[in-house]
């Protein structure tokens, strides 16, 4: 698996746990990968991804009422939601408004195989990046 995902473009290293049962993957800034485009080569290998713990940097939006993160270079979009393990987070980095660039940790859960909707990203922590909306 590690072979595998190592050679997707945009993955600059992949340090794999079997016994632990996790996957590290570290993209490049510029990198135009999707989470699930990561997922299907794990399936690939004959391994079931679990949810996956994320850090991305994008400019905060509203689309359809939710609040979304979206991600450059091709504007790919994560829907962000409370964390049950840090409620408060979700709340403030919503009163930052449309705009802020931002850096944000969370959790994207568990999908099937072929899902192709907008990702939840669950809020855990986040830095503001920029000093005023834009």
């Amino acid at each position: 698996m590690r072979v595998a995902v190592g050679k997707l473009p945009g993955v600059d290293s992949v340090k794999v746990s079997l016994n632990q049962g996790y996957a590290l993957v570290y993209l490049s800034r510029d990198n135009e990968l999707s989470v699930e485009q990561v997922r299907s080569v794990i399936r690939d290998n004959g391994f079931s991804p679990k949810a996956a713990r994320v850090r991305a940097r994008g400019r905060l939006e509203r689309r359809e009422g939710d609040l979304v993160l979206a991600v450059p270079p091709r504007g790919r979009i994560f829907r962000l939601t409370e964390a049950p393990e840090a409620r408060n987070r979700f709340a403030e980095i919503a009163s930052l408004g449309e705009g802020r660039e931002v850096l944000v940790t969370g959790v994207v859960p568990e999908t099937e195989k072929g899902f192709t909707g907008v990702p939840t990203l669950a809020v855990l922590e986040f830095t503001v990046l920029d000093s005023s909306p834009r």
